[in-house]
């Protein structure tokens, strides 16, 4: 309970002043859900006809949305999956040992890409970069009803978001060395496999879990959100609701097998809650005015299982690292996110969704002009599966893979010891969604056939969203049509 009201006073209070996260070397990001959209909802006139009544219609309106947004901050994205603050960063491989330093500011290729013939004197450098790139597209329907016949002020509302998301990492490798560059590509596109049988000393099997090249997509019911509503105030020049609400999910689920995994809906997570919808004339008269809306919703988010990969602590990527099995004989290494990447139990907690606009209405026209918060605490995420202690290990780099893989032939403190990895060494920190806020302005232009029997809204509008680090941001725009009845 004491969760549930600081979520509310935070969201309500103090969500815009929020200060921006600046997480690094993560490795799931879950963005804003795309049916959790006010601003595409009311803006281009939906608003206005909502609360357009006839004397005899039966007091149904239905909104058909086309909407389209594409993210516009590749580097911060990439920044996120990176390595200290980083979307372009180094991978060096420069002695034998291979000492890893935490802070060092390169990832070991020797981890990731096993020769276990590398020398003192050698100094192969490769640089990797990340672009990420999120594009979502779909059609966005909503269905409101008033009751009146049942209790004057009382209305049902349901939303149904259909959206295909694609979301790609555009990892690039550079390096003098052609072999290495193909090789790092092979890897997180998950082909290099490299067989016992091929390359007794260097053996490794493909990556198959949190894929870094490759595009990844989904199409589903973005879930469905259901509301009841009482309107406790409908005069000519102002109104006020409030409603109950609830969200089905209907969307997917993460999987795990790309980093930057495409997610319809938000993860499978049934959520309650409720809002406030508020409207005033604030200049004008009824067919030539100016009006000022706002509303909000608020929900709180269940637990769900999920598969999530975590990191590695004190590893940069420790999560490619190659890992040896105890008491292996004649077996590949294996990238370490096919064994940590485990099912997880997700709980979002509280969200927030809110609009306030203003609205120029000249006879069927409108033109409005809003802005839109959205805020997501940071996720909380346990371990469901039971880790295997004493089982695994990151293989040091001279290892040869024609050996017997024991606790003398890992390297997880920089030398070989006894260090097969521990529950207590997985970051599942690195595998939660951190806290997120995002900023929305949007506009939108409509006209409606007020007059005609089954008055039309046709309308089209556009949006920036500004994000802190941890979000996406984007630019979109949509296209709609309405009918009231």
């Amino acid at each position: 309970m004491n969760k549930l009201i600081k979520g509310l006073l935070v969201t309500a209070l103090a969500v815009s002043t929020s200060v921006a996260n600046a997480s690094t070397n993560m490795t799931f990001l879950m963005p804003r859900p795309h049916g959790v959209n006010l601003a595409l909802e009311r803006t281009a006139g939906f608003n206005e006809l909502i609360h357009h009544k006839m004397s005899d219609d039966f007091g149904g309106k239905f909104q058909a949305a086309f909407f389209w947004m594409d993210s516009t901050d590749e580097d911060d994205i990439g920044k996120y999956f990176g390595i200290k603050d980083k979307h372009e960063f180094m991978l060096d491989q420069k002695d034998t040992q291979g000492s890893l330093v935490s802070t060092a500011e390169y990832v070991d290729l020797g981890y990731l890409i096993h020769d276990k013939s590398i020398t003192s004197d050698t100094d192969e450098i490769a640089t990797l970069k990340l672009s990420p790139d999120h594009t979502a597209y779909g059609v966005y329907f909503n269905y409101h009803q008033d009751l009146d016949k049942i209790l004057k002020g009382l209305f049902f509302k349901v939303n149904v978001p259909v959206v295909h998301v694609e979301n790609e990492m555009h990892l690039t490798a550079k390096s003098d060395t052609t072999t290495i560059k193909e090789n790092l590509e092979k890897y997180f596109k998950g082909t290099l496999n490299v067989p016992y049988a091929t390359s007794k000393s260097n053996a490794q099997e493909a990556l198959t879990k949190a894929k870094m090249i490759g595009q990844d997509s989904e199409t589903g019911v973005a879930d469905i959100d259901i509301m009841l509503g009482y309107r406790f105030l409908d005069k000519a020049k102002y109104h006020g609701e409030i409603n109950f609400g609830f969200t089905i999910p209907t969307g997917t689920e993460a999987k795990a097998d790309y980093v930057f995994e495409a997610i319809v809906g938000n993860g499978k997570h049934w959520a309650i809650g409720g809002g406030l919808d508020f409207g005033a004339r604030v200049w004008g008269d009824k067919d030539h005015n100016v009006k000022l809306a706002a509303a909000f919703n608020y929900r709180y988010l269940f637990e769900n299982d999920e598969v999530r990969t975590p990191g590695i602590k004190d590893r940069n990527w420790g999560q490619y690292f190659l890992l040896g099995k105890k008491d292996n004989d004649d077996k590949p290494l294996t990238p370490a996110a096919n064994v940590i990447t485990k099912h997880v139990d997700v709980k979002p907690g509280n969200q927030f969704d809110g609009i306030i606009a203003l609205c120029y209405n000249n006879g069927g026209f409108s033109v409005d002009l809003g802005y839109n918060i959205f805020w997501r605490e940071d996720e909380d995420i346990t371990l469901k599966e039971k880790w295997e202690e004493g089982v695994y290990a990151i293989a040091a780099r001279v290892f040869d893979t024609d050996e017997k893989f024991g606790a003398d032939k890992g390297n997880f403190d920089g030398n070989v010891a006894d260090t097969y990895l521990k529950q207590e060494h997985l970051d599942f920190s690195k595998a939660a969604t951190p806290s997120t806020d995002t900023h929305k302005i949007y506009g939108g232009l409509s006209y409606i056939w007020k007059k005609w029997d089954t008055p039309l809204l046709l309308g089209a509008g556009a949006h920036y969203e500004f994000a802190d680090q941890d979000g996406i941001e984007n630019w979109g725009f949509n296209i709609k049509a309405a009918l009231s009845f």
